[in-house]
């Protein structure tokens, strides 16, 4: 699944006239965006996981996993990505999570459908993350 929103942000990013590169060594980051000479540090993961007590929302890990014996996550830092991009594919869609966004959290709660109860704490509206 990660590999597949990889290749969706590949192909987002050839359509906005970007250059993809992979890094060859290992590091936080999936892949480097080159917009006109601006390098991103972009981290892409997949939310195809629901919230167990809503429906119309994906949730999506914006931490690594770390630790030896004992796993923990980890949040990601402006200091090592710039950018987190997700696919969703119940939308067959990318958000873009920038430092602000992502920086101090495990997950992110993205609402792609108007909730049945109207409340929406603790979740994005997902027409204000699109990429």
């Amino acid at each position: 699944r990660g590999a597949y929103a990889v290749l969706k942000v590949e192909q987002r990013a050839a359509e906005k006239g970007l250059v993809v590169s992979r890094p060859t060594v290992d590091c936080p980051y999936d892949l480097v965006l080159d917009n006109a000479g601006t390098l991103l540090r972009v981290q892409v993961k997949y939310a195809d996981g629901k919230r167990s007590n809503s429906t119309g929302s994906a949730s999506a890990l914006v931490s690594r996993r770390c630790g030896g014996s004992k796993f923990r996550n980890q949040p990601y830092s402006r200091k090592d990505v710039d950018l987190v991009l997700i696919y969703i594919p119940k939308k067959d869609c990318i958000v873009c999570l920038t430092p602000d966004q992502f920086e101090s959290q495990i997950s992110f709660n993205i609402r792609y459908d108007a909730p049945r109860n109207g409340v929406l704490r603790g979740t994005h509206p997902i027409e204000s993350l699109l990429w």
